[in-house]
C-alpha cells in the first residue's frame, strides 16, 4: 500500500520552528512522528523543461496541496507561518520513501471545510527582471563615476557576460571621458572610435588612478569594467570585452546572480559546446538570459525536484529508464510528428550568431573593408538545410536561432547537430499513467501502445514535462521522441 506524506516547516505562534506532518493514509514514520491523516489532494503540480525557439513549451508552475478541515481541527494553522517555508511531499511505498515535490510555500488559503496550501512556483524569482545597478548621478564634476542628474542618474549599469563585441559603453564622466561598459569586472581588449581602434595603454591600477591620469591621446586606458579615452572622440565609441565565456560557465553566472544553484556536470558539457556572449543593459528577465543561452547551444533547462536548474542537451533518448505498455490502463495524445511550430519536421535550421552589439555605418577611412562590411551587420549566420525534407513536406519551416555563441564554427556544429535531430519525425506525447516509481524530465522512456503502431519494439522518448496528481494517483508526461 502507498501512502503520499507531507512535512512541512513553519513557526509556531511563539516562533518557534515546528514541523507539521500530514499524510492520506495512516502513517508513522522510524523516529514515531504521527502524520495527520488530513492529506486530500497530496500534489498537483506542473514541471516543464523549457528550450525556446528549439521546441515550443510552456513554463514550469507548481500547483497546490489540500488538507481537510471538516471539523475545523486545522483552525490553528492560522497562527502559523508558514509563507517562503520548506515544504517536502513523498509517496510511501511498501516501505520505500521517494520524494516527489521539494519547495516553498507562498500562502494557505483557507476555503470552507478545505485548507490549500499554495506552492511557490520555482521559477517566480527568475522570470522577474535580472538585477541590475543603476546610476547615481552624483558626480562633482570633473570628479565622479555615476553622471549627473541632467545625463544618466537613473540609468541602469550595464553587465557584460562572456564575451561581446562592439557594445555601446556608457560615459559615466563627461569632463574626463570615462565610460564604463560593465559593473561587473572584465577585461576591455579594444575600444573603438568611429571603428578605427585606439591605441591600448597600461591598465590602471585602482580607480582613483583612472580619475587622476588621463591617458595619451589617441590612446585608452582601463580598469575593470571602465576605460578613460585621451581625447574627445569623433564619433561612436565602442569597446570589445572578455570574461570567462563558456556557455555553462555564464548561465552558472547568471542563476548564481539569483542564488540558485546548477548541476555542475551539465554545466560542463555546455562549456563544451562553446563560447557565449550577452551584454545587458535593459530590463530582461533572468528567465529570459538563462533562455537566451539554452537555445544557442541546442539544450533544455528545468528545476529537479531539489530545486537545482539542469541543462541538458537536446538529443535523441538513448537510455531507456521507464516502459509504459498499452495494459496499464494509459491515457495518451499525439500532438505533432514533427519538431516545427506547425508539427512537421523542420527542413532547415538556421543560426544568426558571433553578434555585433552596435551596428555602424558611419566609420572612420582607416576601417578595413572587412571591418566595414561586418560591422553594418549585426549577425554572421550559418545553416544546416535538407531539401529532401522540403520535398516530402513542401509545408516544412526552417528554425531560425538567434544566438548569442561567439564563434561560426561553434554555430554550425549547433545548427548540423539540431538538423539532424529535428529534419525526420519526432513525435510529440501526452501520457497519463498510474503513479508507481517517480519519473523524472530528462529521463528515456519507452511507449509501447499499439494503436499509435509503436508496438512491438515501443517508440524511445524523453521525458520534457510532468503533472503529477496525487489524489488520482496518475501523473501525465509530456514526452518527445
Amino acid at each position: 500500500m502507498s501512502v503520499w506524506i507531507m512535512d512541512l516547516s513553519a513557526l509556531d505562534p511563539d516562533d518557534v520552528p515546528v514541523t507539521l506532518r500530514f499524510a492520506d493514509g495512516e502513517y508513522i514514520d522510524a523516529d514515531h512522528h504521527y502524520y495527520d491523516l488530513r492529506l486530500q489532494q497530496s500534489v498537483l503540480f506542473i514541471n516543464q523543461a523549457f528550450s525556446g525557439a528549439v521546441l515550443q513549451g510552456s513554463r514550469s508552475g507548481y500547483g497546490q496541496a489540500v488538507l481537510v478541515n471538516t471539523d475545523g481541527g486545522l483552525n490553528y494553522l492560522a497562527d502559523y507561518a508558514v509563507d517562503g517555508r520548506d515544504l517536502s511531499i513523498s509517496l510511501v511505498d511498501d516501505g520505500t520513501i521517494t520524494q516527489y515535490v521539494r519547495g516553498t510555500v507562498q500562502k494557505l488559503v483557507f476555503d470552507g471545510t478545505l485548507i490549500r496550501i499554495i506552492l511557490r512556483d520555482p521559477q517566480a524569482i527568475i522570470d522577474e527582471v535580472h538585477p541590475l545597478d543603476v546610476y547615481a548621478g552624483d558626480n562633482v564634476l570633473p570628479a565622479g563615476l555615476e553622471g549627473t542628474t541632467n545625463d544618466i542618474k537613473g540609468s541602469k549599469k550595464p553587465k557584460v557576460f562572456g564575451k561581446v563585441r562592439a557594445a555601446a559603453p556608457i560615459l559615466v564622466n563627461t569632463s574626463k571621458l570615462i565610460y564604463q561598459v560593465s559593473s561587473l569586472d572584465a577585461d576591455i581588449i579594444a575600444v573603438y572610435d568611429r571603428g578605427a581602434a585606439l591605441t591600448s595603454g597600461t591598465d590602471y591600477v585602482t580607480l582613483s588612478e583612472m580619475q587622476a591620469v588621463a591617458p595619451a591621446s589617441g590612446e585608452y586606458r582601463a580598469f575593470q569594467g571602465y576605460f578613460r579615452v585621451g581625447s574627445a572622440p569623433a564619433g561612436t565609441i565602442t569597446c570589445d570585452v572578455d570574461s570567462p565565456a563558456g556557455a555553462g560557465q555564464v548561465f552558472t553566472q547568471i542563476a548564481g546572480e539569483r542564488s540558485i544553484a546548477v548541476s555542475v556536470g551539465d554545466m560542463a558539457a555546455a562549456d563544451a559546446v562553446g563560447e557565449v556572449g550577452l551584454y545587458v543593459q535593459e530590463d530582461l528577465t533572468t528567465a529570459a538570459l538563462l533562455d537566451s543561452i539554452a537555445t544557442s547551444i541546442g539544450f533544455y533547462w528545468f528545476f529537479d525536484v531539489a530545486g537545482v536548474i539542469r541543462l541538458i542537451e537536446l538529443a535523441a533518448p538513448t537510455t531507456i529508464t521507464h516502459v509504459l505498455n498499452d495494459y496499464e490502463d494509459l491515457e495518451f495524445s499525439r500532438s505533432a510528428t514533427g519538431a516545427g511550430s506547425n508539427g512537421l519536421p523542420v527542413y532547415q535550421v538556421r543560426i544568426l550568431a558571433d553578434k555585433v552589439q552596435e551596428v555602424q555605418t558611419d566609420l572612420a577611412g582607416s576601417v578595413p573593408a572587412e571591418n566595414v562590411a561586418r560591422l553594418a551587420s549585426q549577425y554572421r549566420e550559418v545553416k544546416f538545410t535538407n531539401a529532401a525534407v522540403k520535398t516530402r513536406h513542401p509545408l516544412s519551416e526552417e528554425l531560425v536561432i538567434e544566438s548569442c555563441l561567439r564563434h561560426l564554427a561553434d554555430a554550425q556544429a549547433v545548427a548540423d547537430r539540431l538538423g539532424a535531430l529535428l529534419s525526420v519525425r519526432r513525435d510529440r506525447l501526452q501520457v497519463t499513467a498510474r503513479v508507481t516509481t517517480r519519473v523524472d524530465i530528462g529521463q528515456g522512456v519507452l511507449v509501447n501502445v499499439k494503436r499509435l503502431l509503436y508496438s512491438p519494439l515501443g517508440r524511445p522518448t524523453v521525458v520534457l514535462g510532468q503533472t503529477y496528481d496525487g489524489k488520482r494517483r496518475r501523473v501525465t508526461l509530456d514526452l518527445w521522441g
